[in-house]
């Protein structure tokens, strides 16, 4: 059992790292523009889709209560709502290059929320533009649908409810803390667990989500306690203190936001880290090893592997497994299926340890190349031996180790005896 004091250190320093390698001060501010910049048209994207469909109109009027609500501040909601029915009166007099700069500004927020999110977890690389288009498609579309009615549903239940006990106060103030709650960690937990091209573990952005949208709705409530009670940003601003507001709001909503990222990456590295085997020389090849017989053992029974099921037979933390998994698929040994999944793309038959070993740990012919005293020299002639047993392919040693294995698995105790 890992101590929780060690546990906690390493999270705490972990957590405080990436939060500054990713620079979250200023990527906040940025996300903060980008939001100002889109929301209009994200907002009216999805009344736009909810007017089309008059079986969805009362889903979409249930979001636009719950976002105005419970997401933006008083002010703020009022001017985007309206500005947002402005866009939508007009939306049949759009060009068709005015409503691709509609869809380019809203695609453009997502894309920009996937690569902070792809650099806080280290993902080596981004999803290609068919599949982040997939999943853009189904947030402006599908998600404003589920949150809509998910919020009708949850109104008609608290009615019903209402009704049969003859008073709706407890129905209501269940509606008013459950609903947003709920809806908020659903929302936090899918931006943790599918925004980011990295396996997250459901568990940690569950966690993540929930712990963010407490934290979201104490955060509502004290952005309102300020602006209500300090005026700093009216009476400096006057008639244009709406935007300011509107900004800080936007800025610490964001930095709340990559907050719970940076807390969730950092979580499941630390715990990766603390059960990682240690750093030694040669550890790395030790890993390679494990990585290549994984993948040959699963293929020989028609199965591929995930990345997680590396992470934990290399005993690797995730970066340095992913680090290592672009080595070997750089040398040609192994690839990735278009689903994600893990496979050998050579033969046991064709590889050898001393493949391997030249690889990730000594390389005794570049050794020999570049030895310039004579007991440089010496080491590798007498290594030879070994280096000429190391050279036989992995099929033929494993042939060689298997009446062994038959040998420590005929000495085990059966199971029938006694």
């Amino acid at each position: 059992m890992i101590p929780v004091s060690l546990f906690c250190r390493a999270f705490a320093r972990r957590f405080a790292d990436r939060f500054l390698a990713t620079n979250c001060w200023e990527v906040a501010g940025g996300l903060a523009f980008t939001t100002l910049l889109a929301l209009v048209p994200v907002a009216t994207l999805t009344i736009l889709f909810f007017r089309t469909v008059p079986a969805f109109a009362k889903l979409g009027e249930a979001l636009r209560e719950f976002l105005t609500a419970n997401l933006l501040p008083e002010a703020a909601a009022t001017i985007i709502t309206q500005y947002a029915e402005a866009f939508t009166t007009n939306a049949g007099q759009l060009t068709a290059l005015g409503s691709t700069m509609l869809v380019f500004t809203s695609v453009l927020l997502l894309a920009t929320v996937e690569d902070v999110f792809n650099r806080i977890w280290n993902a080596r690389r981004a999803r290609g533009w068919a599949r982040r288009l997939t999943l853009y498609w189904f947030v402006l579309t599908a998600g404003p649908l589920l949150v809509g009615g998910s919020i009708a549903a949850a109104r008609a239940l608290a009615q019903e409810a209402s009704e049969f006990a003859g008073h709706a106060s407890w129905s209501d103030q269940v509606l008013a803390v459950f609903v947003p709650l709920s809806l908020l960690w659903l929302f936090f937990s899918f931006l943790y667990y599918a925004v980011p091209h990295h396996p997250v573990r459901g568990r940690i952005a569950a966690t993540a989500g929930l712990i963010v949208a407490v934290l979201f709705l104490l955060l509502q409530k004290g952005f309102g306690w300020f602006v209500a009670t300090i005026p700093t940003y009216t009476l400096i601003y006057g008639a244009f203190a709406t935007l300011p507001i509107f900004l800080l709001w936007l800025y610490s909503l964001w930095l709340l936001i990559l907050s719970g990222a940076v807390a969730a990456a950092a979580f499941e590295e630390t715990n990766a880290e603390i059960k990682s085997m240690p750093h030694f020389p040669g550890y790395e090849a030790l890993a390679a090893f494990t990585i290549l017989e994984t993948l040959w053992a699963a293929q020989k029974v028609g199965k591929t592997v995930d990345q997680e099921e590396l992470w934990h037979a290399a005993q690797l933390p995730p970066h340095e497994c992913e680090r290592l998994l672009d080595a070997l698929t750089a040398r040609g040994w192994i690839e990735r299926s278009e689903k994600g999944a893990w496979l050998a793309a050579i033969a046991p038959q064709v590889l050898s340890p001393a493949h391997v070993l030249a690889a990730f740990a000594l390389d005794l012919d570049a050794w020999r190349q570049h030895a310039q005293t004579p007991g440089a020299r010496w080491l590798p002639e007498q290594l030879r031996p070994a280096a000429h047993a190391l050279a036989q392919p992995f099929a033929s040693l494993r042939e060689e180790t298997a009446p062994t294995q038959r040998e420590e698995n005929r000495n085990l105790p059966s199971d029938s005896a006694g």
